[in-house]
């Protein structure tokens, strides 16, 4: 089996290591869930979900840069240029260091006022005034090894990068549970993300050495490779602040609507059906850098992208049927084992409902990459655009009226901005609007 994988192309190698990424972390999630709610109770999980808020709102200081290395990696990698790599790692970490200096600034001068805004219960407010900041400081670690990730990745080695990414987890889940186990309550957490995030960014660079790639020089920062980096990742960074409107204000809202525990309930749901969408997106994500090198090598670039767009469809849509049709069918039973004493039937409903909608998703993930491959950002901000201004829209009017919210209406809002989304995507391919200024 081994020789058989050996012979394999690069594409496939890179392919297949996303299904073996969100495979493997499967177990992690189904061991670590029970583990985390046995040490800390919904309440106390649920106050940890809702400060990952703020580690949301703080990678908005990675300005769109980790995605818009992967695709002038790929670039340079392709012409073999690996100083021009040098240069665009250099300059990219230039620019986190000042946006990572003004982000735990922000975070420290205005605790006060974010822990207020979280409207969170006295028992919790101390904990949170002290975790806010060094959660930022984590999110500094978290964007050098995304960004070291994302090199690894533009040079074509995705299963490298997706295998460093899945012992990385392994080693959050384990720490995390040690120090949890010793007593350190929510502090385990934090400790676990700590030490993940350092041996991740570690492996990285000995690859990436071993590949004989400078990472960083002193010299290398270059004003065109600035303009390139903030061009292309600047459209992702306004992606990613309206992005904020879905997922983290659904947390907040339901922390202050609803209840600590159901922040639990919707976080253990959302991030279960994502991690199962996960097992086929991740190594679709490898299309990405593949699209970008066939763009810059063949002259009949536009026939070869549409082959490989259709090989990722039927890969999605085939592969994924039977995971996703099997756990809606079977999935209160299995929640209810995996829970135990924790168990809430509302996680079932979020559960079967986000799995219809992000299946849907991820047959539309191919088109996506498409457009990212060849930077025709204009579709992919449109559609992070459009679901964030949805849900938030529809989740404000239910607050205007006074109506009641629940944990079931945000699942619903959830989903329902997730399936008109990809729709919008997969309509734009089939029009081949990726084809506009490349014809």
């Amino acid at each position: 089996m081994l020789y058989r994988y050996c012979r394999l192309s690069q594409l496939k190698k890179n392919v297949l290591s996303g299904p073996v990424l969100a495979v493997g972390s499967i177990p992690v999630l189904l061991i670590s869930y029970p583990l985390y709610l046995y040490y800390l109770g919904t309440k106390l999980y649920g106050l940890w979900a809702t400060i990952s808020v703020v580690v949301a709102f703080s990678q908005l200081g990675n300005m769109g840069i980790n995605t818009a290395i992967v695709k002038y990696t790929a670039e340079e990698y392709g012409k073999r240029q690996t100083e021009a790599i040098t240069e665009y790692f250099t300059t990219s970490v230039c620019i986190l260091a000042v946006a990572s200096a003004l982000i735990i600034a922000i975070l420290v001068v205005f605790r006060y006022q974010i822990v207020a805004f979280l409207d969170l219960d006295k028992e919790y407010q101390q904990r949170a005034l002290v975790l806010v900041p060094w959660v930022g400081g984590l999110s500094v670690i978290a964007f050098l090894a995304n960004l070291a990730r994302g090199t690894l990745t533009g040079i074509g080695r995705a299963d490298l990068s997706n295998y460093v990414f899945l012992g990385g987890r392994l080693m959050q889940v384990a720490v995390s549970l040690l120090f949890l186990a010793i007593g350190l309550g929510i502090w385990g957490l934090f400790l676990g993300a700590l030490f993940s995030h350092l041996i991740v960014l570690s492996g990285y660079i000995g690859i990436l050495t071993r590949y004989k790639i400078r990472l960083f020089s002193c010299s290398a920062f270059r004003r065109d490779k600035f303009r390139a980096l903030m061009q292309f990742g600047g459209t992702l960074w306004t992606a990613q602040t309206i992005s904020m409107l879905t997922e983290p204000f659904n947390k907040v809202v339901i922390s202050k609507y609803v209840g600590l525990s159901e922040v639990t309930f919707y976080d253990i749901a959302v991030k279960a059906v994502v991690q199962l969408r996960g097992i086929y997106a991740v190594g679709l994500a490898a299309l990405v850098p593949k699209i970008s090198e066939i763009r810059g090598r063949f002259s009949d670039f536009k026939d070869r992208i549409a082959d490989v767009h259709d090989k990722g469809v039927r890969f999605a849509g085939l592969a994924g049927f039977p995971l996703f049709f099997g756990l809606f069918m079977f999935c209160r039973p299995m929640m209810k084992t995996w829970l135990g004493a924790n168990y809430d039937e509302q996680i079932v409903f979020g559960f079967r409902i986000l799995l219809l909608s992000y299946y849907l998703n991820l047959l539309a993930v191919p088109s996506l990459n498409v457009f990212l491959g060849l930077g025709r950002m204009r579709v992919c901000f449109n559609s992070i655009a459009m679901r964030s201004f949805l849900n938030f829209s529809v989740v404000f009017l239910f607050i205007l009226l006074n109506s009641t919210i629940t944990l079931n209406l945000m699942f619903v809002i959830h989903s329902t901005c997730v399936v008109v989304v990809s729709v919008y995507v997969s309509v734009n391919y089939v029009r081949r609007t990726w084809l506009e200024d490349h014809r």
